[in-house]
């Protein structure tokens, strides 16, 4: 066995492993992507289980995994939930919890035979947090210069923030929003007093700028009433924000054909959703592809300002960092 220290253990995983599956995946079309810590052959066959299940759609394992890699390669970083609904809408499986636990496994497995890399499905449902350490004081400086950044939206009309319900979904929101210099708040669920007290600060400190709040969550009766808590809970702190529902909409259901899922009987809403919306089904926001997604977030935020003066204040930014950086190389 290698030691864990080694550079070729870290590129390849347990090298004994990673020679079992090199012969297993020989002749099956597939590739090795990432370090092999346990070799797995994936079924091209329909196993016992699966043809005597009501709930699991007849597909090997072997199928599902081709599929997965597609959508991975396509997409580039995802959950596992998004995997799971882009396959429940080729109609690759059915959509039930027991579909959902069957991609767990295979993404499991592929991820740790190596056939899926282990950066490409992501999970902000759990984090380590530690503070930064630094090799210098130089160091320290020169991540300062490069993280430095301008109110970008100092002159525009209005001070936007995208307000996301599932805070599994963050990773694919942060990189957009950041890129307009759009604060994220991710939740999970109902937003708490306390974000929208540290929220109600943001907007503040911003008078004279219109506060909208991008919001995006799931099409069901929680996910329908918290634009309104929202809104409230900021009158009641005595501030008129606009929030402004950009996903998920009755019409991307039939759109895009979004899977559906049962509301929950007991939600003391779902009266009123079904009154509103005409239907007692659910849907997810994961279940939005992926690219529609994204450019949604992206022409949500341009449609509430002014592009040119954006990039101008980017640009300014770049020019005074480069400075910055040469002073302090300068004087090392």
């Amino acid at each position: 066995m290698m030691a864990a220290d080694d550079p070729v253990f870290r590129e390849l995983g347990d090298l004994m492993e990673f020679d079992r599956q090199w012969k297993i995946i020989s002749s099956m079309g597939l590739d090795i992507v990432g370090p092999v810590y346990k070799s797995w052959e994936p079924s091209d066959r329909i196993g016992k289980k699966v043809l005597n299940s009501a709930k699991l759609k007849n597909v090997s394992t072997l199928d599902i995994l081709l599929q997965a890699i597609s959508i991975i390669k396509q997409y580039m970083m995802v959950t596992v939930r998004q995997v799971y609904y882009v396959l429940v809408s080729r109609q690759i499986i059915y959509n039930n919890l027991n579909e959902y636990k069957r991609i767990v496994r295979v993404l499991r497995n592929g991820r740790l035979a190596g056939l899926i890399g282990f950066d490409s499905i992501i999970d902000d449902t759990r984090e380590a947090e530690k503070t930064p350490s630094w090799n210098s004081v130089e160091d320290i400086l020169l991540a300062a210069v490069k993280q430095y950044r301008s109110y970008w939206w100092r002159n525009q009309q209005c001070h936007v923030e995208v307000w996301l319900e599932k805070r599994a979904l963050r990773r694919i929101f942060y990189p957009i929003t950041n890129s307009y210099d759009v604060y994220l708040c991710a939740g999970g669920g109902y937003q708490s007093w306390s974000e929208v007290w540290e929220a109600r600060a943001r907007f503040l400190a911003r008078r004279g700028l219109n506060g909208k709040i991008l919001y995006f969550g799931d099409l069901d009766p929680s996910g329908k009433d918290m634009p309104r808590d929202i809104h409230e809970r900021f009158r009641i702190l005595g501030l008129d924000v606009d929030v402004i529902e950009v996903a998920l909409k009755k019409e991307d259901i039939m759109k895009y054909s979004l899977p559906r899922n049962p509301t929950k009987k007991k939600d003391s809403r779902q009266s009123w959703y079904v009154e509103k919306f005409g239907f007692d089904y659910a849907v997810e926001l994961d279940a939005l592809p992926p690219e529609i997604l994204r450019e949604r977030i992206k022409e949500a935020i341009e449609g509430h300002c002014d592009l040119q003066l954006l990039w101008e204040n980017r640009i300014e930014d770049n020019l005074e960092r480069e400075m910055w950086r040469k002073k302090i190389l300068k004087s090392k």
